[in-house]
């Protein structure tokens, strides 16, 4: 396609517009056009495109559903609340290996994770609060890592937690 000017300056840009055609791609796809120039030193340039393809009839753009995306424990009198659960639904055409890769240990334990979840099965993260947690407020977070992408996608679940009397 021919950009909307004849030259670009030293310093100045154009608009370039890449239309890539997913129909006949699924997964992760990576592309590298060619833009041609007239600089006399490097005549080619090569531009690489990534993307993550999913069918048209699958029902979210991502391999997982984690739900709610954001944990919050919110404690409004003496009965403590210490522990949470996110449901995780793997929307993949295949099997999901998850693992987590981040969690802030000095307010969380005794997790569980479903470790391999099949293609539309659904599994939980639960997880129980350290006594350090119980008693103070904080905003943390749990990185989950998909192993079965070669660029191992990451979900970070915000976890939320406020003591009130």
């Amino acid at each position: 396609m021919p950009l909307d000017k004849t030259e670009i300056a030293v310093g100045d840009s154009a608009r370039l517009e890449i239309i890539f055609f997913t129909k006949d791609y699924h997964n992760r796809v990576t592309r590298h056009p060619l833009i041609q120039t007239n600089e006399t030193t490097h005549e080619w340039y090569s531009i690489t495109l990534e993307a993550n393809i999913f069918p048209s009839s699958a029902p979210t753009p991502f391999p997982l559903t984690i739900a709610p995306p954001r944990i919050t424990m919110y404690q409004m009198n003496d009965s403590i609340i210490d522990n949470a659960e996110c449901i995780i639904t793997n929307n993949a055409l295949g099997n999901s290996h998850l693992s987590i890769v981040s969690m802030p240990s000095q307010y969380i334990t005794d997790y569980e994770i479903s470790n391999s979840l099949p293609s539309g099965i659904t599994g939980s993260l639960r997880f129980h609060l350290t006594d350090y947690g119980i008693n103070h407020n904080f905003d943390k977070s749990i990185t989950l890592e998909s192993k079965d992408t070669p660029n191992r996608v990451r979900y970070t679940i915000p976890i939320v937690r406020r003591i009130r009397y």
